[in-house]
C-alpha cells in the first residue's frame, strides 16, 4: 500500500534566504514544517519557478527520527491542461471569465439596437395614435440599450487594463515541482529546510558617491553607497528573505578541483621570424612633430642598435646558447610578454545585506543597499589648459573599508546635486582611486602660445636650419576665499624627429630637462607666488613621463592671486622642411 501524500505550495512557505551568483543563478531556501507517520512519508511541493535546476533540490536540517529516502525534481506541470502555473493564476482566470460575459451582454443590447430599427419600419403603415405611443417607447428604448453597450465597454476596458496589470506584474512561471520521500522511526512533526538553485536572476554593482562643500570649499569627507541592482523573473516572489551577493560562479563552484600540473620539456627555440621594418614605431607625447616630406630612413646594419625615445629594440645577430623557450607538447610558446593574472578562488567574496528583502519577480532592476562607507579624500585642482581651461577638482580615494569594491558604474553628486558617471574598475582594500567632483569655475585659466623663428645664414658645406621658439604661458588666478595647497597644471613638449633631422631643445622650465621620472625641480616665479615644482608625468600603463614629454606644473595658490607659469623650447629643423605640431593619440594622456 502506497503512503499517502501530503501537498504544499510553495507560496505558502516563504523564501527565507537567497544567495545570488555572478552567472544568473541563485540558491533559495524555504522552510517546511511537517507531521510525519512512522515508515514511509511521500511529500510534493509545488510552485516552484520553471527555470529550477531539477538536480539541485536537497532537504536538510531532519533530526534524527527522520532521513530523506528518495528527492526528485521536475518542471512537467508547465505542459498540463489548464491554467498557466504562474502567479495571479485564478485571478486571471476570473477575469478573463468576466470580460467574456461582459462581451457577450454587450452583443445582446446591440443586437437589441439593430432590432429596434427594424420594427420602426414594420409599423410603417400604422394610425397616428400608435405611431406616437410606439415612438415614446421605441425613444427611450434604444437609449437604454446604447447605454447599456457603453457600459459594457467601460467595464471590459477596466477589466482589460487590470488584466494587463496583472499579466505583468509577474515574470516568469512555477511549473517546477519536488516530491520527496522521508522515512520517520516513529511519528513525529519536524521542520526542515528545501533549497535549490535557479536561473532568472542577476546582480551587478553600483556606486553612488557623494561630496559636499563647507562654505564653498570642498570637503574632503565623501560617503560612498555601495549597492546593487537585483533582477529576478524566476515566477517566485521573495518577501523578507536574508540576501547574500556572491562573486562565485555557480558552476565553478559545483565543477570546482585542484587544477592538475603538466609535465615540461626544454628545446631550442625556434628562429626568430624575419623583421620587414627594423624601425619600431616612434610613440611621443600629446604633440609630436610631424613632417611634410617624406624621409626614408637608412637600413640598420645585422646586430645593430636602434634608439628611440620609447627604449631600445635589439636584433641579434645569432641566437645566444642560453636562448630557449618553455614547450609543452612541442609547441612554442611566447614568454616574453606580461606575467599570467591568476583569477582568486571564486569563494572569496560575498556580501550579506543588512536586514530582510523583499524582491519580486518582476524583471525589473531594485536598487538594494549593500553598505555606506565613508572615506577621506586628497584633494587637488588638476587642469590640462592645452584641451580645455576648465579646473577639476580631483580626489584621491582611498579604500580603507573592509570591502573590495567590484567593478561597476558610479554616480558622482556635490552637495546632492549630479555631477558626472564614471565607471570602477576592481578596487581592493586600502587600494586607492581617483574620482573627478565636478568643475572649479572660480578657478580662471588663461592659456597663450607665441613663436617666434629665426633662419640661420647659409654656408657652403651645411645645410640651412632655423630654429623655432615656443613660448607657452599659463596664467591662473583664485576667485576664492580660500587658499588652494595643491593646484596641478599638465602639459606636453613635442618630441623631435630624427628621420627628419628636426630636434627640440627644452629651455624652460629651467632645470627639467636633466631629471628623469619621479624626481622634480623647484622653479623660481616672478610674481605673487615665488616658486612651483615642475617634474615629469607619471608613467600609467606605459604613457606618460619624459619618453613621451608630459609634464606638469605643481603648485600651492594663495586666496585671490594669480600664478603665472612658462614653458619654453626650441625646434631645430633644415630650412626646407614644413613641419607641424600634430597630437598622437596613442601617446595621449588620459585624466
Amino acid at each position: 500500500m502506497s503512503a499517502p501524500t501530503k501537498s504544499f505550495n510553495a507560496v505558502d512557505h516563504p523564501v527565507k534566504a537567497a544567495t545570488i551568483f555572478q552567472s544568473s543563478t541563485a540558491e533559495l531556501t524555504r522552510a517546511f514544517s511537517v507531521n510525519l507517520t512512522g515508515g514511509r512519508n511521500v511529500l510534493e511541493i509545488t510552485g516552484l519557478s520553471s527555470h529550477v535546476d531539477t538536480e539541485s533540490p536537497r532537504i536538510h536540517g531532519l533530526d534524527s527520527d527522520a532521513r530523506v529516502f528518495d528527492i526528485s525534481c521536475d518542471t512537467r506541470l508547465a505542459n498540463a491542461p489548464g491554467l498557466r502555473p504562474k502567479k495571479h493564476a485564478d485571478v486571471v482566470k476570473k477575469l478573463e471569465s468576466n470580460i467574456k460575459i461582459l462581451d457577450i451582454e454587450r452583443n445582446v443590447h446591440r443586437n437589441e439596437y439593430d432590432m429596434l430599427d427594424q420594427a420602426v419600419k414594420s409599423l410603417a403603415n400604422g394610425t397616428p395614435a400608435q405611431m406616437d405611443a410606439f415612438m415614446d417607447r421605441f425613444v427611450q428604448r434604444k437609449l437604454n440599450a446604447m447605454t447599456a453597450v457603453m457600459k459594457c465597454e467601460e467595464a471590459i476596458e477596466l477589466l482589460n487594463k487590470e488584466l494587463w496589470l496583472l499579466n505583468n506584474d509577474s515574470k516568469g512561471e512555477t511549473a517546477g515541482r519536488v516530491i520527496a520521500t522521508i522515512l520517520a522511526k516513529r511519528p513525529c512533526t519536524v521542520t526542515f529546510q528545501l533549497t535549490y538553485l535557479v536561473t532568472g536572476v542577476s546582480w551587478q554593482p553600483y556606486y553612488d558617491l557623494h561630496a559636499s562643500t563647507s562654505e564653498g570649499k570642498p570637503s574632503s569627507k565623501l560617503l560612498l553607497l555601495y549597492c546593487a541592482y537585483i533582477t529576478q523573473s524566476t515566477g517566485e516572489d521573495w518577501t523578507n528573505a536574508a540576501l547574500t551577493l556572491s562573486t562565485a560562479n555557480s558552476q565553478a563552484l559545483r565543477n570546482l578541483s585542484v587544477p592538475v600540473i603538466d609535465p615540461l620539456q626544454v628545446t631550442p627555440a625556434r628562429s626568430a621570424p624575419q623583421i620587414r621594418n627594423m624601425q619600431p614605431p616612434r610613440r611621443s607625447s600629446d604633440d609630436n612633430l610631424s613632417v611634410c616630406r617624406a624621409v626614408k630612413a637608412p637600413p640598420l646594419p645585422s646586430g645593430s642598435v636602434s634608439r628611440t625615445r620609447q627604449g631600445v629594440a635589439r636584433f641579434p645577430q645569432n641566437l645566444e646558447e642560453d636562448d630557449f623557450d618553455v614547450v609543452e607538447g612541442g609547441v612554442d610558446y611566447d614568454i616574453s610578454g606580461p606575467p599570467t593574472s591568476v583569477n582568486r578562488s571564486p569563494l572569496s567574496l560575498a556580501y550579506r545585506v543588512d536586514g530582510l528583502v523583499t524582491l519580486p519577480s518582476d524583471g525589473v532592476a531594485h536598487k538594494v543597499s549593500i553598505a555606506a562607507l565613508d572615506f577621506s579624500a586628497e584633494l587637488k585642482y588638476v587642469c590640462v589648459p592645452r584641451k580645455s581651461t576648465s579646473a577639476f577638482i580631483q580626489g584621491t580615494v582611498k579604500n580603507t573599508s573592509e570591502y573590495e569594491l567590484l567593478a561597476g558604474p558610479v554616480s558622482v553628486f556635490m552637495d546632492e546635486g549630479f555631477v558626472t558617471k564614471t565607471f570602477f574598475n576592481l578596487i581592493g582594500v586600502d587600494e586607492s582611486f581617483d574620482c573627478v567632483f565636478g568643475i572649479d569655475s572660480a578657478l580662471r585659466v588663461t592659456y597663450t602660445r607665441k613663436s617666434q623663428t629665426e633662419h640661420e645664414p647659409a654656408r657652403s658645406f651645411a645645410e640651412p636650419t632655423k630654429t623655432t621658439t615656443r613660448t607657452i604661458t599659463t596664467t591662473v588666478t583664485n576667485g576664492h576665499a580660500f587658499d588652494i595647497s595643491a593646484l596641478i597644471i599638465r602639459d606636453s613638449i613635442p618630441l623631435g624627429n630624427e628621420d627628419a633631422n628636426i630636434k627640440v631643445m627644452l629651455r624652460k622650465p629651467d632645470g627639467l630637462a636633466r631629471v628623469k621620472d619621479g624626481e622634480e625641480i623647484t622653479v623660481r616665479l616672478e610674481g605673487q607666488v615665488k616658486d612651483a615644482k615642475a617634474r615629469w608625468s607619471k608613467v600609467e600603463n606605459g604613457k606618460g613621463g619624459e619618453k613621451d614629454g608630459m609634464y606638469e606644473w605643481v603648485c600651492a595658490l594663495p586666496a585671490g592671486e594669480t600664478v603665472s607659469l612658462e614653458a619654453e623650447w626650441a625646434v631645430k629643423a633644415p630650412s626646407s622642411v614644413k613641419w607641424e605640431e600634430v597630437a598622437n593619440k596613442d601617446g595621449d594622456q588620459k585624466d
